[in-house]
C-alpha cells in the first residue's frame, strides 16, 4: 500500500532544501516547530491539507508544482493549472502520471491523448 506521508515528506523536504532553507527557517515559515516538520518529512506525522496549502505559499511553487505535491500527498487538488504549453505538459506528465497508481492520463478539451502511465498501458 502506498505512504502518502512518506512520499509527500520527502517532496517537502526536497523543496525546502531546493529553496536554500534550513529546518528551522522552514518550520517557522511553515507555522510549526522544527521536530514536528521533520518528522512530517520523514513521513512519520500526518500531512494535512493546511500543511499542503502553507507549502505552497511559503516555498513559492508554481502551479505544476503545487498540483504535483497535492497529488503526492494523496489529496485532490485545490486548483489544478488551467494553461498549458508542451513543456509544461511534458513535466506535469513526469511529475504526476508516475505517481498515480490507478490508470490515468492527461487529453485535451478534444479529447487527444497527450500522455499516460503504466497502469494504463497494462489494460
Amino acid at each position: 500500500m502506498r505512504d502518502y506521508n512518506r512520499d509527500a515528506g520527502r517532496m517537502l523536504r526536497t523543496l525546502r532544501q531546493q529553496r536554500g532553507l534550513t529546518l528551522k527557517q522552514a518550520a517557522s515559515r511553515l507555522q510549526t516547530s522544527a521536530p514536528v516538520l521533520s518528522r512530517k518529512e520523514r513521513g512519520q506525522d500526518a500531512i494535512e491539507r493546511q500543511d499542503i496549502q502553507l507549502a505552497i505559499v511559503v516555498y513559492q511553487l508554481d502551479p505544476w508544482e503545487g498540483y504535483a505535491l497535492w497529488v503526492v500527498a494523496g489529496f485532490m487538488p485545490e486548483q489544478a493549472p488551467l494553461n498549458s504549453s508542451s513543456a509544461d505538459l511534458n513535466t506535469m506528465a513526469d511529475m504526476l502520471l508516475t505517481h498515480i497508481l490507478f490508470p490515468a492520463f492527461i487529453s485535451d478539451g478534444l479529447g487527444y491523448l497527450h500522455a499516460w502511465n503504466q497502469p494504463i498501458e497494462t489494460l
